[in-house]
């Protein structure tokens, strides 16, 4: 099924290179077709989780119409690290996952976010961890729709069953018997104990910290 909205964007985007525009430029063309479009939206989500979106969100022009509210997530760097580097370009010689690389991009990566959030007093932030949606995904479901200020509504549990935009995970997801959260661990059972030193060494001193408590 083809999205109404993206596929009028595509459209429109053949007429200008993409590529070569600012973040600034291209979050302003974007909201001016929500807004168009959608002229009585009154909540937008944007989940790219990519800090040069969030930059440019933040200085925004469409800041006075819109209150910019940020949800932070994060995850155990070894449950990260796990799966990034099985990734076919993180992989060593193309034989082996790089364990050193991914664990480089992961703090780099979150490094960054992190000092760019504290930096902005002025932006509302809310700190989710993985472990703790998956804990208690009821509870964290309705922290976030208070957060947001969205009624309160359920846990959907029959969400495979429905019909969405097919495209990576809602695609593999909707091939699953149940809707139910399920922990990723296998990083616990997989991942080799030098590998978990070398995460330890490279992403622990951040990755505890993230850990620990929310940090927002």
């Amino acid at each position: 099924m083809e999205s109404p909205f993206w596929g009028l964007i595509l459209k429109k985007g053949k007429d200008m290179d993409l590529r070569k525009i600012s973040f600034d430029k291209w979050n302003d063309f974007l909201f001016a077709e929500i807004l168009d479009q959608y002229p009585n939206t009154n909540t937008i989500i944007d989940s790219s989780s990519n800090l040069g979106r969030l930059k440019a969100l933040s200085n925004s022009k469409y800041q006075d119409l819109f209150k910019l509210k940020v949800l932070y997530t994060t995850r155990d760097a070894r449950g990260v690290v796990y799966s990034t580097a099985k990734k076919p370009g993180y992989y060593q010689n193309r034989r082996r996952p790089c364990i050193f690389r991914a664990c480089v991009s992961w703090n780099v990566r979150n490094r960054q976010m992190f000092r760019f959030l504290k930096s902005k007093h002025e932006l509302s932030v809310l700190h989710l961890r993985y472990e703790e949606f998956v804990d208690s995904p009821e509870e964290t479901i309705r922290k976030v729709q208070r957060y947001l200020g969205i009624r309160p509504i359920g846990v959907v549990r029959d969400w495979h069953t429905r019909t969405h935009l097919s495209f990576a995970g809602n695609k593999r997801f909707r091939s699953l018997s149940s809707s139910e959260i399920q922990p990723d661990l296998a990083w616990v059972h997989c991942m080799k104990p030098h590998h978990v030193i070398t995460c330890e060494i490279l992403t622990g001193k951040l990755n505890r910290a993230l850990m620990k408590k929310p940090v927002f």
